[in-house]
C-alpha cells in the first residue's frame, strides 16, 4: 500500500514534530 499517501503523512508529521518541539517555547 505505498501511494502518495506515505509523503503526504511524513510531512504531517514532520512538521507535527516541529510545532510540537516549538510549542513548549510558547506555552507556560
Amino acid at each position: 500500500m505505498v501511494s502518495t499517501n506515505a509523503s503526504t503523512e511524513n510531512t504531517s508529521i514532520t512538521l507535527l514534530l516541529y510545532l510540537y518541539q516549538i510549542q513548549p517555547q510558547f506555552s507556560p
